[in-house]
C-alpha cells in the first residue's frame, strides 16, 4: 500500500501553541513501512547526536533525509573527509557514511515559484531574503557597523543568484530601496537597533513573517513529497529536521500512518 500524507494537515508554526524544546526521535510504523524522525536542535547538539546514533542502531535505514536541498551534494565529500559533526545533518552523513541521503528542501527556485503562485510580489520575496540574512549581524560585536555590513550584501552571490531567478535588475533591489522598503513594511528606519531578529519568523503577523509562514509550508509539503516517493521502493526511513517542522509535520504524519 502506498504511503500517501495529506499535505492540508500540515499545521503552520503560528498554530502551534507550544513549540518543543528538547530534541526528540518519533518512530511511526504503517504495513511494512517505518518512517524515523528526529526532531533536531541545530547546531552541535549532544541529546540530538544520541538520537541519531540511537536510530543507527535500532533500525536498518535505507536513506536519510536531512535540511538541505540538492546544491549542497558536492559538500558531502569535504563533510566526510573532514568528519565534520558541527550540525544535526554533518552528524547523520557521516553516520551513515554519505550513502542513501536524500535531500529534504526545495532549491530557492522552487521556494521562489511556489511563493510567486501564493500571489506574492517579487520585490517583497527579494526583500524577504535579504532581511532574513541580515539576522547573521544582530550582534553586539557588528553594531557599529551593521549598516555597512547590510548594504555589502547586495552583492552577495546567492543573493544575486536569486535576484536573477526573480527577473530583478540590480538597479531594483538597490541598498537604497531596500532601506525604503523596510520603512514602508515597519514604518521606521532600517538600523541595528531596529532590526528586530524576529522579523522574518514565520509567526503570521504581518505581510513579511507571513511569507515565512508560506515558505515553512512549501518546505514542510516537500520534505513530505520525499518520503512518499523513497517509499515506493524502500521501507525504513530516517529524517533528520528541526524540531519546528516535526512540530508543523507531526499532525499530518500520525494521521497518513494511521496513528489519530
Amino acid at each position: 500500500m502506498k504511503i500517501k500524507f495529506d499535505k492540508d494537515l500540515i499545521k503552520r508554526f503560528s498554530q502551534i501553541s507550544s513549540p518543543r524544546r528538547e530534541p526528540s526521535i518519533n518512530v511511526f510504523n504503517k504495513n511494512t513501512k517505518t518512517l524515523i524522525f528526529v526532531a533536531a536542535k541545530h547546531g552541535e547538539n549532544a541529546k540530538t547526536f544520541s538520537l541519531i546514533d540511537k536510530a543507527f542502531k535500532e533500525f536498518k535505514i535505507d536513506k536519510v533525509i536531512i535540511e538541505r536541498d540538492k546544491s549542497f551534494k558536492p559538500f558531502i565529500k569535504k563533510i566526510l573527509d573532514k568528519k565534520q559533526k558541527c550540525s544535526e545533518f554533518s552528524y547523520a552523513i557521516n553516520k551513515c557514511g554519505g550513502r542513501g541521503i536524500v535531500f529534504g528542501e526545495p532549491c530557492f527556485d522552487e521556494q521562489i515559484s511556489e511563493l510567486i503562485k501564493l500571489g506574492y510580489e517579487k520585490i517583497d520575496i527579494a526583500f524577504y531574503y535579504y532581511l532574513r540574512y541580515l539576522n547573521n549581524f544582530k550582534i553586539e560585536k557588528y553594531k557599529d557597523n551593521f549598516i555597512k555590513r547590510a548594504k555589502a550584501y547586495k552583492d552577495d552571490k546567492f543573493y544575486l543568484y536569486r535576484i536573477k531567478i526573480l527577473n530583478l535588475d540590480k538597479d531594483e533591489i538597490s541598498f537604497d530601496k531596500f532601506k525604503n522598503w523596510f520603512k514602508s513594511k515597519y514604518k521606521k528606519d532600517l538600523s541595528y537597533d531596529n532590526y528586530k531578529s524576529n522579523m522574518t519568523a514565520p509567526f503570521d503577523r504581518d505581510e513579511i513573517s507571513t511569507i515565512s509562514g508560506d515558505l515553512t509550508k512549501i518546505r514542510d509539503k516537500k520534505v513530505l513529497d520525499e518520503i512518499e516517493d523513497i517509499f515506493i521502493s524502500e521501507d525504513v526511513v530516517l529524517v533528520v529536521y528541526g524540531m519546528s517542522h516535526y512540530d508543523t509535520l507531526e499532525h499530518s504524519i500520525k494521521n497518513s500512518m494511521n496513528l489519530v
